[in-house]
Order: C-alpha cells, then sequence, then structure tokens
C-alpha cells in the first residue's frame, strides 16, 4: 500500500507550469492543488477531489469536466430561492477551501416554472445571477 501511496504522492508534488507564445516563455510556476490536466489519473482525481461538494446541500449535483449543475426543485419559489441561497454559499464557501475558481459572470440560472412565476435574484458572492432561457 505505501509503494501506491507513494507513487501518487509523487505523481502530486512537486509540479510546475509554464506557458509558452510563439517563442517567448513565462517563468515557471509551481502548482500547489488541483489536479492535474491530461492524464489518465485525471478524470479519477477530479471525482475524488470534488466527491463532497454536495454532502452539505438539498440540490442534486450534475458534474461534466469543470462544468457543475446544481438542480433543485420546489412549488414555492421563497423556499426555491431560500433553499439555493444557502447552497450557493456553502457551495462558495466549498470552492474557497479547496482553491477551486468559481466565475461569477459566467454563472446561468435556468428557471422553470409553470406558469412563470416571479421569484428572487439569485446571487454568488454579492454578484447577481444572470438568468437563462436555454
Amino acid at each position: 500500500m505505501d509503494l501506491y501511496l507513494n507513487l501518487l504522492s509523487s505523481y502530486l508534488s512537486g509540479r510546475s507550469q509554464i506557458a509558452r507564445i510563439d517563442d517567448i516563455y513565462s517563468n515557471v510556476s509551481y502548482t500547489h492543488c488541483g489536479v492535474p490536466q491530461g492524464s489518465v489519473l485525471c478524470p479519477l482525481l477530479l471525482l475524488v477531489y470534488v466527491n463532497d461538494i454536495s454532502e452539505s446541500t438539498e440540490f442534486s449535483i450534475s458534474l461534466l469536466a469543470d462544468y457543475t449543475a446544481l438542480l433543485f426543485s420546489s412549488n414555492c419559489p421563497l423556499h426555491l430561492h431560500q433553499v439555493l441561497t444557502r447552497d450557493l454559499l456553502t457551495s462558495f464557501n466549498w470552492s474557497n477551501l479547496w482553491k477551486v475558481k468559481v466565475n461569477a459572470a459566467k454563472t446561468k440560472v435556468l428557471s422553470i416554472y409553470k406558469p412563470h412565476t416571479p421569484h428572487p435574484v439569485l446571487t454568488l458572492n454579492s454578484i447577481d445571477l444572470s438568468e437563462t432561457d436555454s
């Protein structure tokens, strides 16, 4: 077992990255967190890394690569807003803890109502989330 842990530790530690545009190279930067991309272990390590994201939330979660969808339904728009506001805060705190960047400007809300019911705007990190219809 120690052999496997040492191998995984060696794979994850001491990683560096560099950017190149044409013949110009950036300085070397060392990464201290995250999942290495482009390897056969990447999907498994990503799942291990994000596995606990929904432990303290009421929503269902759907993960695909670096996209996350939070799903929740309620017959009461106010209850829906309260749960999603609380769970968005929980998710945002989780992302800060694990150094996962969340781009609120790219975060969209898709509300499906029958019939359409006015509802409060959801926010993430004090930024109003925009609605989409698809």
